[in-house]
């Protein structure tokens, strides 16, 4: 009798994941090589791409035609550029501490700010605030979550995580602000956040790459298998990933999947 209440649970658990693994399947769009050298690309809510090559950064609409550009030699290597808003561009130069915003042509914005003015000169990650155009970033050295404005001036600080909040796989490797929520990585979970630092959700997700944050859903990739985690019930759609990519970006909308130097415009289809 236990014997076969054992395969009756075995033969649920395999379909109930089979029946989630068919939800959704990834639809390859275009796919193009733009004969161009890049360290990694972004992909905005607009569906232009954003090629990131050292100091360079080339802006190319759906059809890879080149649009704009921009550079500054002075200033080093681009660490992050952050299109969460395509009229605001925001570039990090981790290594100089230095954050420097764009308009939609590319074209730099008011001043460069300075993070180390502020003597926070281990910040490790930033993202762009479209609650009120501050800036986030993680300062490693300390373990916290601060929000400055355009002006430099610090908004927030969250104080140090690792007293705060137990159990946390410090540091946080990325940021990103969607629909009014703060969502920060580490290496084994997401933590949300609202806009005055309060702790929302913990979420035990882990990816090998940036997550792709929805309105009510989660995109990661964990061992070649793209994970839609919805949100509002906890259930998790799966599909595996024909081509291995080494990272994918974008949202519900744009994704783009980028293997070597080879750019695929995917969509997602749910069954």
């Amino acid at each position: 009798m236990n014997y076969l209440k054992y395969l009756l649970i075995i033969n649920f658990l395999i379909n109930f994941d089979y029946s989630l693994i068919s939800q959704i399947s990834l639809n390859k769009k275009l796919n193009f090589n733009l004969a161009k050298t890049f360290d990694f690309v972004e992909i905005d809510n607009q569906g232009y791409l954003y090629l990131v090559d050292n100091d360079q950064i080339l802006k190319f609409n759906k059809n890879g035609e080149e649009l704009y550009s921009y550079s500054n030699k002075s200033l080093g290597e681009i660490a992050e550029l952050d299109v969460s808003n395509s009229l605001r561009p925001v570039i990090f130069y981790k290594d100089q501490g230095l954050i420097v915003l764009l308009d939609n042509t590319l074209s730099q914005q008011e001043d460069i700010l300075n993070l180390s003015s502020l003597n926070l000169d281990q910040a490790n990650c930033i993202a762009n605030s479209n609650f009120d155009n501050g800036i986030w970033f993680y300062d490693m050295s300390v373990n916290e979550i601060i929000k400055i404005n355009s002006n430099a001036q610090v908004q927030f600080k969250s104080g140090n995580l690792s007293a705060i909040l137990n159990n946390i796989h410090l540091p946080i490797i990325s940021l990103q602000e969607k629909n009014g929520k703060l969502y920060a990585q580490t290496s084994n979970e997401i933590l949300v956040f609202d806009q005055y630092g309060s702790l929302v959700n913990d979420y035990r997700i882990s990816s090998n790459s940036k997550p792709i944050y929805a309105k009510t859903s989660i995109l990661f990739i964990d061992e070649g298998m793209l994970n839609i985690f919805e949100m509002l019930d906890f259930s998790t759609s799966k599909t595996r990933i024909k081509t291995a990519y080494e990272y994918i970006r974008g949202d519900e909308d744009n994704l783009v999947g980028i293997k070597d130097d080879v750019i695929d415009l995917l969509e997602i289809i749910k069954n």
